[in-house]
């Protein structure tokens, strides 16, 4: 049997056939939800509902059993009561079914009973060879092809497209992830809800994200990895692609570890190891939403610094100092800029201007917009530059519209990276 690291993922994110079995006419509820979402985002491939009880839900006809399907669909989802899914999986891997999103709980997380259950899931996955999603799952989302397959009212939104594709251990928080996010403008490709991660795991789908071609920045919301050691080798492998990874780790304090273990049975590990790990593999550590949404615009522009200098540029002081602060404590250098640098700014900035790194060009830089691009070129132009931060702080109105051209004009001139950051209205 081939392992998940190896497995082609193409026919669970592009699936030309859905069963949903245990499926529901009511669409209020979690077996009722996702034939309900994929007629409202237009799925154009075959559903299967199977559920003894019905001849057909809505205009769709509804079948039996699994053996009574007329073609073995793509992918499979299991929404029954959870002694019910092992032999519900059995039956898929007799019909050949080589996916299966398993959305029902009551497994590891529960306890003794429940991680036996879940053994015995993983045993009939390995016997038949099922890329088995979950248990305790949402489902997934191919957001380019708008194939939204699980529950949840977050299913049934629409999201920006894009290049980020996402995992999340947690269903629900994995949802506030992307309205979050899709409200602070980025765009998605592909994301799971991986639950219990009883086969296929995090990681198992990193891998994949990596080898997609249209993957451009890959997130992850992650309690804990049951296979961790693998985490610096899939590191490596996203920056020899070119495909940074932003990783959320939570159950870092014995609190929040002993919640997680609960949650979905992900224990999370010593959090140093996870700290080293990531560190090692060039893997970026974020906190929260915004976090996240600042880091994906920054790295989604696919300029890399070429070391660890920072120039900085700004019109207010104490928010060039705060910059300054905040890049000590990441481990970036504060660029010590030439003595040609600094007496070309002497020549166009005025006399009370900062003129050691962080240069402040002071609150008249919006009065005088060819100075401030000037000030931005000499500065982004210093071979002791590898990257420019230009804290705007709460410039607003005219000012605001006149100094965003030339930063913008700047950043088209030059390849550095040119990090902004503005509280303005």
């Amino acid at each position: 049997m081939p392992s998940s690291a190896s497995r082609d993922f193409t026919s669970l994110f592009k699936p030309g056939s859905i069963a949903i079995i245990g499926a529901s006419s009511d669409p209020k509820t979690i077996s009722g939800q996702p034939m309900a979402y994929l007629k409202k985002h237009g799925y154009t491939g075959t559903v299967y509902p199977v559920n003894p009880k019905y001849r057909q839900i809505g205009d769709v006809p509804c079948y039996a059993d699994i053996a009574s399907l007329p073609a073995v669909p793509d992918v499979a989802v299991i929404a029954v009561p959870a002694k019910m899914a092992p032999p519900m999986l059995r039956a898929c891997g007799e019909k050949g079914i080589r996916f299966v999103i398993i959305l029902t709980a009551g497994f590891a997380e529960t306890g003794a009973e429940g991680a036996k259950a879940q053994d015995e899931i993983r045993a009939i996955a390995e016997r038949y060879n099922i890329g088995v999603i979950g248990p305790n799952c949402q489902g997934m989302m191919n957001i380019e092809d708008r194939i939204h397959l699980g529950f949840g009212a977050p299913y049934g939104m629409t999201y920006r497209k894009g290049g980020m594709s996402v995992t999340s251990q947690s269903g629900a928080w994995g949802n506030s992830i992307l309205i979050l996010a899709n409200e602070e403008g980025l765009g998605f490709r592909r994301y799971v809800s991986t639950g219990n991660e009883a086969c296929i795991t995090s990681l198992d789908l990193i891998d994949s994200y990596i080898d997609d071609p249209e993957t451009r920045i890959i997130t992850g919301y992650v309690e804990g990895f049951k296979d961790a050691h693998r985490t610096v080798a899939i590191g490596h492998k996203a920056l020899a692609a070119g495909k940074p990874m932003l990783m959320w780790k939570v159950g870092t304090s014995e609190a929040g570890a002993a919640a997680a273990a609960s949650h979905t049975a992900n224990l999370g590990g010593t959090p140093a190891l996870y700290k080293a790990a990531f560190h090692q593999a060039g893997i970026i550590e974020v906190t929260d939403v915004s976090d996240l949404a600042d880091c994906t615009r920054a790295l989604l522009s696919g300029r890399m610094p070429r070391g660890n200098r920072l120039g900085i540029l700004t019109a207010s002081g104490g928010a060039g100092i705060l910059m300054a602060d905040n890049a000590a404590k990441a481990g970036i250098e504060i660029a010590k800029l030439t003595p040609e640098t600094i007496a070309a700014l002497r020549k166009i900035l005025p006399a009370h201007a900062g003129f050691n790194n962080p240069i402040d060009v002071t609150g008249g830089a919006g009065s005088d917009l060819e100075m401030y691009r000037q000030a931005l070129m000499l500065v982004a132009e210093d071979p002791n530059v590898d990257m420019l931060g230009i804290p705007l702080a709460a410039v607003s109105g005219p000012n605001a519209q006149g100094l965003v051209t030339q930063v913008a004009a700047v950043a088209r001139a030059v390849d550095i990276p040119i990090l902004v950051a503005w509280q303005g209205d």
